[in-house]
């Protein structure tokens, strides 16, 4: 696998606290709904060749505000917060029909420090965002974000957030894998108590699965596709990766064969 190692891009974050305030002010289930059922109907509209909304980064930046300003008020409300019922709400005010993929998630991450993202997907067919929240107990902020525009043309398609087990902030991103062959993106990202930087991402990489353990975090795909037969990879890995040291290392590389993807 070709990885790109990004060495130090750094997220600028650029957020006042009124702009906060006057995006939570009336802000419900049913205007963030029309604002991801408008994000999602703008980008299909933009991939069949009928020209992008340019009104739509305001759209989604006001949802995301919107969002903001309802997940700091759970995390600032007690030392401790209290993440299932947070997430309980967060999942009340998606759309009911699951099938659209809008979908709104707040997960703990580990280091020193407790820090919080908050993945929002504005549908199978609209964009996706991360936020990072930090800082002292009940005084959490908005320290870190990860959108289509930052960094620009950032691969947005459906995004999960995986904590990786480490002393420091890091976390990765995966975006995609929601076609035929679970192609998918993968990227590392570093919190540093002040800025969120990209170390690290994957090529497109098809047939992807992956998971995380003590030992790091283990990413399967295809590295030999087959052209022919597109389900049929002519060569498996097994890649292995973990945080040591401040930094991004490769661990292992396993060859597992062919495989063929289920029908």
């Amino acid at each position: 696998m070709r990885t790109l190692l990004v060495g130090s891009i750094v997220l600028g974050l650029s957020l006042g606290c009124s702009g906060l305030a006057r995006a939570q002010a009336g802000m419900s289930a049913a205007d963030l709904h029309q604002m991801a059922t408008q994000l999602a109907g703008d980008r299909q509209a933009a991939q069949i060749g009928q020209g992008a909304n340019p009104a739509d980064q305001a759209i989604e930046e006001k949802a995301l505000l919107g969002l903001d300003g309802i997940v700091l008020q759970a995390l600032n409300a007690t030392a401790t917060p209290d993440l299932d019922g947070l997430n309980k709400m967060l999942a009340s005010i998606a759309s009911a029909d699951t099938a659209t993929g809008e979908d709104y998630e707040v997960v703990e991450l580990a280091g020193v420090s407790p820090t919080y993202t908050l993945v929002a997907n504005f549908g199978l067919a609209g964009p996706s965002a991360v936020r990072l929240y930090g800082g002292p107990a009940k005084q959490r902020t908005l320290v870190g974000r990860v959108d289509g525009y930052n960094p620009p043309k950032f691969y947005d398609e459906y995004l999960a957030v995986v904590p990786i087990i480490a002393p420091e902030t890091v976390f990765m991103t995966v975006a995609g894998r929601t076609d035929d062959l679970q192609t998918g993106l993968f990227t590392v990202w570093y919190f540093d108590g002040q800025d969120l930087h990209q170390v690290w991402n994957s090529d497109m990489l098809p047939q992807s699965t992956y998971e995380t353990d003590e030992s790091g975090v283990h990413l399967t795909f295809c590295a030999k596709p087959d052209n022919d037969h597109p389900d049929e990879c002519s060569r498996m890995v097994r890649d292995t990766f973990s945080w040591e040291d401040v930094a991004w290392k490769p661990r292992e590389t396993k060859i597992l064969g062919k495989t063929k993807t289920p029908q």
